[in-house]
């Protein structure tokens, strides 16, 4: 477990006394391939790496009163996943799901807050990787908004 934490980007960092600290308060959590993990908008009561298996992040779109979840990201061995429990409001952005039979490691919200309380170096390095990995789900974000709005566009085009 610890090997895998030190791998993780959202530990990047982190010294061999804090990585054990995080080890203390981490445990596997097994999820069937189709499992909902979280669900958008739930109570972010966890923090996720993945240890074996692969998890698909999805946001649901509505169009014509039928809802479709679309794909943003998929995670594999020593990403993480449900950062939306060290930001506030503590909800999930997104929802995740198991696409193979997965296990996880999970560190409860509470304690890792008290962790970056006593700490604050871990706090400090914790928040410094999250920031890093919100911008990159931000560049994910707007590059498949930028690919939608040039298929209308060209779609637009050929009607005209």
């Amino acid at each position: 477990m610890h090997e895998l934490l030190k791998q993780s980007r959202i530990f990047e960092g982190l010294g061999e006394d804090e990585l054990q600290e995080i080890t203390k308060i981490s445990q596997v959590a097994k999820f069937n391939k189709g499992e909902r993990i979280f669900n958008i908008g739930d109570a972010a009561e966890h923090l996720f790496i993945v240890k074996e298996g692969e998890i698909e992040l999805r946001f649901q779109v509505t169009y014509q009163n039928i809802s479709h979840e679309i794909c943003l990201e998929r995670k594999c061995r020593g990403e993480p996943l449900g950062w939306s429990a060290l930001t506030e409001p503590y909800k999930y952005t997104l929802s995740a799901n198991a696409l193979t039979d997965s296990e996880l490691l999970q560190m409860g919200h509470k304690e890792l807050m008290e962790l970056c309380e006593a700490n604050n170096h871990l706090g400090y390095l914790l928040m410094r990787n999250i920031a890093r990995l919100i911008a990159r789900r931000f560049i994910l974000t707007q590059e498949k908004l930028i690919r939608e709005i040039q298929q209308v566009l060209k779609k637009k085009d050929s009607l005209t």
